[in-house]
């Protein structure tokens, strides 16, 4: 055999193992769909407000930077968060989340949203408190605080305070749809 034939010969092998391999395309997997239940709640809020602006990271040394993501394309944005509390201020609910548990980002974000009164009835109603949420918000400002207080405790009288640069940003906004992830 020469050399010509035994390319042509390697070249078939690997299209049938290719082929056999890949199946006809009746027998592909179809999409998975998302399984755990944040994401099939996401998935949700994504078919229902197809604007959201799915982009954001706060990753950035300026707050401007994070804010060009979240506010100037006047889109809602779409966050995992825990519930941190429900205060009312001049007459208005708000409803406040923390990072969420598993959320590293730095720096962090606390959201403060107006709105949604109906769901936060709900909430006030299961009196559960402290459950992870993901939340659809029109956000209005963004502001990262100036200065972090930590407080360590050196013995029974006496606390050990570290002072910082912030590490935090304060979101606020308006909430337009929210939902509970349930517990696997």
């Amino acid at each position: 055999m020469n050399n010509k034939t035994i390319i042509i010969l390697i070249v078939v092998v690997m299209g049938g193992y290719w082929l056999f391999q890949s199946g006809s395309p009746s027998e592909q997997p179809a999409v998975k769909e998302p399984s755990a239940p944040k994401d099939v709640i996401v998935a949700n809020f994504l078919k229902q407000y197809p604007t959201i602006n799915t982009t954001a990271s706060s990753s950035f040394p300026y707050t401007f930077q994070f804010e060009d993501q979240i506010i100037k394309p006047g889109k809602p944005i779409i966050f995992t968060g825990q519930l941190d509390d429900i205060f009312r201020k001049q007459g208005v609910l708000y409803i406040r989340f923390s990072p969420s548990w598993l959320d590293f980002d730095n720096p962090q974000q606390y959201y403060t949203l107006s709105g949604c009164e109906d769901k936060i009835h709900e909430m006030i109603k299961r009196k559960n408190g402290f459950e992870e949420y993901v939340v659809v918000a029109k956000i209005d400002s963004v502001e990262k605080p100036i200065l972090k207080i930590d407080g360590s405790v050196v013995d029974e009288n006496s606390v050990e305070l570290d002072y910082d640069t912030s590490d935090v940003l304060l979101v606020k906004g308006s909430c337009i749809d929210l939902a509970l992830v349930p517990e696997k």
